[in-house]
C-alpha cells in the first residue's frame, strides 16, 4: 500500500474511480492474500470476493453519515457477501435446501472443508438465493440490492430462535 498507493487508501478509489467494482478488483488483485476469496469448482474459478465486496458498501455508508465524501457508484452489481450466516438464515426459511447428507453434516457440526465442493456450492447458492430474492423484491423495493437484501439476512440471522439449525463450519480466511 505504500509504494503502490502512496500509503493513502484514497489512491485505490482514485485508480477504480469510485466504482464499487473496480474498488472490489483493485483490493483483490493488489492485496491477494486478504481479498482475493476465489475457489475451484470442478473446472471453473468461482470467484467470491467477500471482503473485498464489503469495502465500498462501508465506504457508501460512512459517506451517508457524513464521514467521509466519496460517492461509491454501482453498489448495485455487488452480490451478496457469501459467509456462513446468510445460509443458515436462507435454509431457516427454505429458500435453500440441502441434500440430506450435507444436512446431516451441517447439522451435526461437522466440518465442512474450505474450497470443497460443498463449501463452494453453499456459497454460491447463497448468492443466487439472493440474486433471486432481490430480483423478486424489485418491483416492490426499486432500490433493493443484493448487497442490502444481503445485509438484512445477516442482521435478521443474528436474532435467535428455538427453531434455528446450525450453520455450517468452514475453517477459512474468507469469512
Amino acid at each position: 500500500m505504500l509504494e503502490q498507493f502512496e500509503g493513502e487508501f484514497s489512491k485505490i478509489l482514485d485508480i477504480a474511480e469510485n466504482d464499487a467494482v473496480g474498488i472490489v478488483l483493485t483490493l483483490a488483485n493488489d492485496f491477494p492474500e486478504v481479498f482475493n476469496d476465489v475457489a475451484n469448482h470442478e473446472e471453473n474459478e468461482v470467484r467470491f470476493y467477500k471482503r473485498a465486496q464489503l469495502v465500498p458498501g462501508m465506504i457508501s455508508d460512512l459517506t451517508k453519515m457524513g464521514i467521509v465524501s466519496r460517492r461509491i457508484e454501482n453498489l448495485d452489481k455487488l452480490t451478496a457477501f457469501a459467509d456462513y450466516k446468510v445460509p443458515q438464515l436462507l435454509r431457516k426459511y427454505g429458500i435453500l435446501q440441502y441434500s440430506s447428507q450435507l444436512a446431516d453434516k451441517i447439522d451435526n457440526k461437522i466440518e465442512i472443508p474450505a474450497g470443497s465442493k460443498e463449501e463452494v456450492e453453499i456459497r454460491a447458492a447463497t448468492i443466487w438465493a439472493v440474486e433471486l430474492v432481490t430480483k423478486a423484491l424489485k418491483p416492490i423495493f426499486p432500490q433493493a440490492t443484493a448487497a442490502k437484501i444481503d445485509g438484512v439476512f445477516w442482521f435478521r440471522g443474528q436474532i435467535k430462535s428455538p427453531n434455528d439449525k446450525p450453520y455450517h463450519r468452514t475453517r477459512t480466511i474468507w469469512y
